[in-house]
């Protein structure tokens, strides 16, 4: 069922290797608080997080909803500072194989030109 109440989301261990993102029309934001059923949240660790989520309707009852639920993440995607450091460690690689060929086929050719 959708959540229609504007709700706070924490994670119950202090665990901080997460984020939620609130879609708008303009796309998706960071935001702290969740609201409504259009929030995301993306994992950049593993193992188990443990989350509270309680609605805000102090205007509508005398009662605080919460509830807690647990989700165990196994292989999180690459955070975008690791993609770009893999991306970039490859073209290093590249560029110092190509620097390491372009050499020795150079000292080959100085040693059959001196060799004549």
């Amino acid at each position: 069922k959708k959540v229609d109440k504007p709700y706070i989301l924490s994670e119950v261990n202090g665990r901080s290797e997460y984020e939620t993102y609130q879609d708008t029309p303009m796309g998706l934001v960071m935001v702290k608080n969740c609201s409504y059923h259009t929030c995301t949240i993306f994992f950049r660790g593993t193992e188990l997080f443990h989350f509270k989520a309680t609605i805000n309707s102090s205007k509508h009852s005398f009662c605080v909803y919460s509830t807690e639920f647990m989700l165990y993440v196994v292989d999180p995607p690459l955070s975008t500072t690791h993609s770009n450091l893999l991306t970039t460690a490859a073209g290093g690689f590249v560029i110092a194989l190509i620097l390491l060929y372009y050499t020795h086929s150079h000292l080959q050719l100085n040693k059959q030109i001196g060799s004549d």
